[in-house]
């Protein structure tokens, strides 16, 4: 019996979730995972905690989150970049924390029954379905399991419990820097539930305040709290406007979370006598009326957390101004108070309310279906939000790697239309231009398609100088046309910028191999290795310039790391094979048998892949005659 109610927890939660491990990445995963090459091995683990230029390949989307970062490094080190193993982990860290607010619950007072169903409420309810499905919003999770533990521990007041909970609390703010709002929590607590006076509360806790202190002093050193201070993306009182407003709107979403969406049509408030924001000041007034009446002891101390919890992205202006995975710490006191709910009433509303728990389930499982793919995620948000102009780019950028050009260019246009200057769309326009360019057969119409993509990248420079996808495609297009000076010029100033953007750094190579400064290629293909090691193509032109340079070793070495990325590419097979028939040549005109069959068996490998291919029938029978003379 006792195993009665973890067993059931998880299988409520395998069953709803399994279908989620068939998703993919979304949008701030690629700079983040996919395209960040801290992630790709663990002995970079240490500069996690030092550097917050580590969480993305954009420097300027740095972030003090280094055990979220150890993570990716430990997911991608078992699977590489298979999606099912940073979903699965994902996965795990919500049942965790399903199993602490079980726990939790229990633990301040609520029966078996109600407990399990305030667990079962978190578990399952539709909102986790962005933790869970999203791979970057696993910060939220991670923060609320390492926050949960905490509390928990915290709870048996002993001298071990508290050092146990002081190593989950830091954890969780190495996890996102919501967790300070831990001590918090603890004080509210020992005020509201215990009885301690205010001075006393403070002193119980002092360690904890004194982490935060420590805590909040190195991510200032680190820089990424005084970039996010610093340059608010908005003033504080249009902030507090759009806050208030979007207290309603969570609201909504926790008790009907029918319309759920990735990107919520949602705007800016920038004075108080809008009518949505006074609304929005009665329905709070008259919420916390109500609260202060009706509600006190345990159950007050839960409403303090669900308000507590919120406060971090409702003070700091951040870009998105509603977001589903916020709601998630806050989502834990939501699921007490409706366990203490359910204990009080009769039996038939009771069982009514068990109801809400499978309807929550199917919801879930129905929400997980839109996190699939890209196409799924950004169509049904462009269905619910037609006025947010992100929705149509990433839209477009989906329809576009699907190969639906014309319906991606009527998406970025959609996108223009509602903000003029919107740097992806117009960026995605002048894209096309430029691959359509590459297509074009007459010399006239692709010089024609370079020059417009080119003028499109320069109106998006002029706002943001710094756009880095820009500065790379337009050294890509002077590049094109031959005109290498100026196509390095621009890879200098991405690189510079994003000394992490592989492509530049690649481009740029190739744009010094053709203007024959081989030393300072060489180099910046090595480069360009470090940060792309699963690209063949990468270490296929290393190869061939080493092969120019004369060395020979170095390049049949590249050339086997290209093969072994892509083992059925011919061209990777011919050339080491092309390399050791070289090598296997002596000066007295005899050879080097083991060279020359280690050639001979790549030559037929490359026959029975492409049959034809190149000398590749010539160089066989040549060796057939030289190994039987």
């Amino acid at each position: 019996m006792k195993l009665f109610i973890p067993v059931l927890l998880l299988v409520a939660v395998v069953v709803t979730f399994a279908n989620s491990l068939q998703g993919g990445f979304h949008y701030d995963d690629i700079h983040s995972i996919v395209d960040n090459p801290h992630v790709r091995q663990l002995d970079d683990i240490g500069a996690y905690f030092f550097e917050i230029s580590r969480f993305s390949v954009d420097p300027e989307k740095g972030m003090y989150r280094p055990i979220v970062l150890v993570s990716y490094a430990l997911n991608y080190a078992w699977g590489g970049y298979l999606p099912i193993v940073f979903h699965g982990t994902n996965v795990v860290l919500h049942l965790i924390c399903s199993f602490l607010v079980w726990n939790v619950a229990q633990a301040v007072g609520l029966s078996a029954g109600r407990a399990l169903f305030a667990g079962l409420f978190f578990a399952l309810h539709p909102l986790v379905t962005e933790p869970v499905n999203y791979v970057s919003s696993r910060s939220e999770s991670l923060a609320a399991c390492f926050l949960l533990a905490a509390f928990r521990i915290r709870l048996l007041e002993t001298a071990m419990a508290e050092r146990a909970s002081l190593a989950c609390f830091v954890c969780g703010l190495l996890s996102k820097s919501v967790v300070v709002v831990f001590p918090v929590l603890l004080f509210v607590r020992d005020v509201g539930v215990d009885g301690l006076s205010f001075s006393n509360a403070i002193l119980r806790r002092w360690k904890f305040w004194v982490v935060t202190a420590l805590y909040l002093w190195v991510i200032s050193a680190t820089g990424f709290l005084g970039g996010s201070l610093e340059q608010p993306v908005r003033s504080w009182d249009v902030q507090f406007w759009t806050q208030l407003k979007a207290i309603v709107k969570y609201v909504e979403l926790v008790s009907l979370p029918v319309s759920l969406n990735v990107e919520h049509q949602f705007f800016e408030s920038r004075v108080f006598w809008e009518g949505a924001v006074i609304a929005s000041l009665v329905f709070v007034v008259s919420a916390l009326a109500f609260v202060l009446r009706n509600v006190n002891g345990e159950s007050m101390f839960w409403v303090a957390w669900i308000v507590i919890c919120i406060l971090p992205a409702a003070i700091i202006p951040l870009n998105v101004l509603v977001n589903e995975h916020r709601l998630y710490l806050p989502l834990v006191g939501v699921a007490i108070i409706f366990g203490r709910f359910v204990e009080h009433l009769r039996l038939p509303a009771r069982n009514l309310c068990y109801v809400v728990i499978p309807v929550f389930s199917m919801l879930a499982f129905q929400r997980n279906k839109v996190w699939i793919d890209e196409i799924s995620l950004w169509s049904a948000a462009a269905k619910k939000s037609p006025l947010m102009p992100r929705v149509h780019v990433e839209l477009g950028n989906a329809l576009r790697v699907r190969g639906d050009w014309e319906k991606a260019r009527q998406r970025y246009s959609r996108a223009l239309q509602l903000e003029e200057k919107h740097p992806a769309a117009r960026t995605n326009l002048a894209n096309m231009l430029y691959e359509e360019a590459l297509k074009h057969s007459d010399k006239k119409l692709a010089t024609e398609a370079l020059q417009a993509a080119a003028i499109e990248y320069e109106r998006v420079l002029e706002n943001d100088p710094t756009y880095r996808e820009v500065l790379n495609n337009l050294g890509n297009i002077y590049a094109t046309i031959d005109e290498h000076d100026l196509a390095i010029e621009y890879y200098d100033r991405a690189t510079q910028i994003y000394p992490n953007l592989p492509e530049a750094h690649f481009n740029r190579a190739r744009s010094l191999d053709v203007l024959g400064r081989r030393r300072e290629a060489l180099k910046g293909y090595r480069r360009a290795a470090e940060l792309m090691p699963e690209d063949a193509d990468v270490f296929y032109q290393t190869g061939t310039l080493l092969f120019r340079m004369g060395d020979m070793k170095g390049a049949l070495q590249a050339y086997r790391r290209a093969a072994a990325i892509e083992p059925t590419e011919s061209a990777y097979l011919y050339v080491q094979a092309e390399i050791l028939l070289a090598m296997s040549e002596r000066t007295d005109s005899h050879f080097n048998l083991g060279k020359l069959r280690e050639a001979y068996d790549l030559y037929r490998n490359v026959e029975m892949v492409s049959p034809g291919y190149r000398k590749t029938r010539e160089r066989i029978a040549m060796i057939q005659r030289l190994l039987h003379e």
